[in-house]
């Protein structure tokens, strides 16, 4: 929650049980920052520079994932269910954490966080019809695999498009006011 009280030319502002911040602001100058600090939004909750932390480990659980769908084509183990199973996009440990801050993504920008999720859905569906093939000891197919590598660029470019973003948007911020700095105004 925020709250904000108008004294005049200042405000206070405080944010989930932080300590208040003052504000210098004659009450015009208020609601415009209001307004601005709502083009902010929920990430104000998770501090955007946590948010780059966190996708960047979350990038890296997905290209452990990878490793084991590489194990599956060569030594032919079963990878397991966030490969195999339907909702496995749901299931691995980049779609279990997407899920969880998508608000966040969506802050950022909403049409990209949907086609990030397509894609990889997307890219899950395609490798488990290839870890599917090698388990039943046929041969993989050039075009599922076309597919798998398509759909896994275009996520990694997503992915690389919200951790420019965010930490663009992060310097933009003030860390004791947790306000816009002048260039956002």
């Amino acid at each position: 929650y925020s709250l904000r009280v108008s004294l005049g030319l200042f405000s206070v502002v405080v944010h989930n049980g932080d300590y208040p911040r003052f504000v210098n602001a004659c009450p015009g100058q208020l609601h415009s920052t209001v307004h601005r600090q709502r083009q902010v939004g929920p990430m104000l909750a998770m501090e955007l520079k946590q948010f780059v932390s966190e996708l960047d480990a979350a990038m890296q659980a997905h290209l452990e994932w990878s490793r084991k769908v590489l194990r599956c084509a060569v030594v032919r183990t079963t990878p397991g269910d966030d490969v195999l199973k339907a909702e496995a996009h749901l299931l691995c440990s980049f779609g279990r954490w997407f899920t969880q801050h998508r608000i966040n993504f969506e802050v950022l920008d909403a049409a990209r966080t949907q086609a990030l999720e397509t894609q990889h859905h997307a890219m899950h569906d395609a490798i488990r019809v290839i870890c599917n093939r090698v388990l039943y000891g046929e041969a993989g197919q050039a075009e599922d695999l076309d597919q798998f590598e398509s759909t896994q660029r275009q996520l990694v470019d997503l992915l690389a498009f919200f951790k420019t973003l965010a930490v663009s948007r992060s310097s933009q911020i003030d860390p004791l006011t947790a306000l816009p700095l002048r260039h956002r105004m």
